[in-house]
């Protein structure tokens, strides 16, 4: 995705409205919640795209806020907006603020990105740029089955499983580690979707992949929208779904953990 500037426009287009961007910003939202200072909190949104995020938590009542990503076209688009967003790569995100630490640290949809031993390098990076106690908040990419046409478009690496969640996260760095499937309800149809995108790949491999940043109908975006936000809220344990939410908080200096200890929520 980074080498293709119309997909960056397509979502800023659509990040405001479409059901999936609503659903994971008010997740995000959510999670917050357990900040202490609540909206005195700093953020940083570490791979904001094109600022949907940032401009959804402003609009929230969040005012101490930062972003970067690595796209020049994101970054464009961010400050056209008015966002305080910086070119920068994850892999160096700790040199950079040298002294100022986030008590909030964002990183949606990023590591598909690397590879497994650059993905430790940019969990490492995170956790340099969070104060003590600070909270991590991400969302993967989850499970092979839901992979198709959109992950070769934007350049999905891999999908993540609970398992890459214990390896990323481990206790000697993190507590409180909590990953859930999202969504659950409608994955089926995501599930069927891709399938047939994965089937007319194989039977078409010279066709160009097409992302899935494309708004429904009204009603159905509505639909969809008010299914998910009600399993996030009644049912926070799922069994499945095409993402991962994750939240983990950093160590802080008084606490000790066992590290034969598996973090909280995971298998």
């Amino acid at each position: 995705m980074l080498n293709r500037p119309e997909e960056y426009q397509k979502m800023a287009r659509v990040e405001g409205d479409l059901w999936w961007y609503r659903a994971l910003h008010q997740q995000v939202a959510d999670a917050l919640d357990a900040c202490p200072s609540r909206f005195a909190t700093r953020i940083v949104d570490a791979g904001c795209g094109t600022g949907g995020l940032l401009l959804f938590l402003q609009h929230q009542g969040y005012r101490y806020m930062q972003g970067c990503d690595i796209s020049p076209e994101a970054v464009r688009i961010c400050r056209q907006r008015g966002l305080p967003v910086e070119q920068r790569d994850l892999r160096e995100l700790g040199q950079f603020w040298p002294g100022t630490k986030a008590e909030a640290l964002i990183s949606t949809d990023t590591l598909y990105f690397f590879s497994r031993e650059e993905q430790m390098t940019v969990i490492r990076q995170l956790h340099e740029a969070l104060s003590p106690g600070g909270l991590l908040i991400m969302n993967l990419p989850a499970l092979a089955a839901f992979r198709g046409a959109h992950d070769r478009c934007v350049g999905i690496q891999q999908r993540f499983t609970r398992r890459d969640v214990i390896r990323l996260f481990p206790p000697s760095r993190f507590e409180r580690v909590q990953a859930r499937f999202w969504p659950c309800l409608v994955s089926p149809g995501i599930f069927m979707a891709r399938a047939w995108q994965r089937l007319r790949l194989r039977c078409l491999p010279d066709q160009e992949a097409q992302s899935d940043l494309d708004l429904p109908p009204s009603w159905l975006n509505r639909w969809l929208e008010r299914v998910t936000r009600l399993e996030n809220a009644w049912f926070p344990w799922k069994p499945f779904g095409s993402s991962l939410f994750v939240t983990a908080q950093k160590l802080s200096k008084c606490v000790s953990i066992n590290p034969t200890v598996k973090p909280s929520n995971l298998p």
